[in-house]
């Protein structure tokens, strides 16, 4: 969370001989947007870590209760991404028509077919890999918990 809100002045700083560029960039505000997004669902998901560190009532009811809010967290995560990848494909898209850069300008160089094959590809490859690191670093975890609440009588 602190690098996400270091970012925008580190773009700031790398620019600083043409902040004024910077400030009027929809790719920087975009970025910027992006940025705190992420640093309030990080939040969000510390305050809903603390709170289910309290466990009142009836053990299994509360563990599948929380089983449930991690599966949803987790496809929340996963959609977002998917939403971020698709939102910053399409400005890629829009951004050069009301907007001069010179990445973009080579960007828009190659045929639209390929560019829209990258960007097919890019949310195929996403879309594999994060259920695969998702699954690796969460899954085997969340099937543990669903073991113990089956277990618990």
């Amino acid at each position: 969370m602190v690098v996400m809100a270091l970012m925008p002045f580190l773009l700031i700083s790398s620019n600083a001989n043409n902040v004024n560029n910077v400030f009027t960039s929809v790719l920087f505000w975009s970025y910027v947007v992006l940025c705190i997004g992420l640093i309030a669902f990080g939040y969000v998901n510390y305050r809903l870590a603390g709170k289910m560190e309290i466990m009142d009532g009836d053990l299994k009811s509360k563990l599948n209760q929380q089983i449930h809010v991690l599966e949803t967290r987790l496809q929340w995560k996963m959609t977002g991404l998917r939403v971020a990848l698709v939102f910053f494909a399409l400005l890629f898209e829009v951004v050069p028509y009301f907007q001069q850069y010179r990445m973009l300008d080579k960007w828009h160089a190659l045929p639209v077919a390929a560019r829209y094959a990258t960007y097919a590809g890019l949310l195929v490859l996403q879309y594999f890999l994060s259920r695969q690191v998702n699954a690796r670093k969460y899954g085997t975890h969340l099937m543990y918990l669903k073991k113990l609440a089956n277990e618990i009588q």
